[in-house]
C-alpha cells in the first residue's frame, strides 16, 4: 500500500499529463487496494472511466482505418454506342433465327434411299417386320422351354443319384484310428 503522500503526487502528475504509463498503473491498483469509503474512490472511478474513453477511442480509430482501406473508389465505364449496337444486332438475329428454324408441326412422311414412299407400302414393310419379330420371339421361346425342361429332368436325376449315395455313406468302408484296439 503506498503513503497517501505519494499517491496524492501520483494523482497530481495523472492530471498535469506527465505520469508515465508505469506509473499510471501504479496508481490504477493503489486506488483500487483503497477502502470503498477512502476520500480517493472519486479519483478511481474518474480514472477507470478515462480509461474506458480512451479504449472506446482506440477501438472508433481502428474501425475508421479498417473502412478507410475498404472503401473501393467506384469506376463507371461509358460502353461505345457500337458495342450496344452490335448486342442488339446479335439478339435480334437469335430471335429471327429460333422462329425460323422451328421444327414444323406437320407429320413427317417415310422415305427410303432419299425417296418418299407411300404409307401403304409403310404398313406393308411394319407388319412384315413385325413378323419376323414375332417368328424370333416364338423360336426363343420353344428353345427356353426345352432348355427349361432339360434342366428339370438333370436336376431330378442329381436328386435321386444323392439319395442313392446317402445310405452308403452311414457306412465307412476303411477303419478308422478309434475303430482299432490296441
Amino acid at each position: 500500500m503506498t503513503t497517501p503522500r505519494h499517491l496524492e503526487e501520483l494523482l497530481r502528475k495523472y492530471y498535469d499529463g506527465s505520469t508515465s504509463p508505469e506509473e499510471e498503473v501504479s496508481l490504477y491498483i493503489s486506488l483500487l487496494e483503497e477502502p470503498e469509503d477512502s476520500p480517493y474512490r472519486p479519483d478511481l472511478i474518474a480514472m477507470e472511466h478515462m480509461m474506458m474513453a480512451a479504449a472506446q477511442l482506440s477501438l472508433a480509430e481502428q474501425k475508421e482505418q479498417a473502412t478507410q482501406e475498404v472503401k473501393v473508389q467506384k469506376r463507371w465505364r461509358i460502353i461505345p454506342k457500337h458495342i450496344w449496337t452490335a448486342a442488339a444486332a446479335l439478339a435480334l438475329l437469335i430471335a429471327i433465327g429460333t422462329s425460323i428454324w422451328q421444327p414444323s408441326t406437320e407429320p413427317n412422311g417415310s422415305w427410303r434411299n432419299t425417296r418418299p414412299i407411300d404409307q401403304e407400302e409403310v404398313d406393308r414393310e411394319m407388319a412384315r417386320a413385325f413378323g419376323l419379330l414375332d417368328d424370333c420371339l416364338s423360336a426363343g421361346n420353344e428353345h427356353y422351354t426345352k432348355a427349361h425342361s432339360t434342366l428339370e429332368e438333370v436336376s431330378n436325376f442329381l436328386d435321386a443319384s444323392y439319395q442313392q449315395l446317402e445310405p452308403m455313406s452311414s457306412s465307412t468302408p476303411f477303419a478308422t484310428p478309434f475303430d482299432i484296439a490296441y
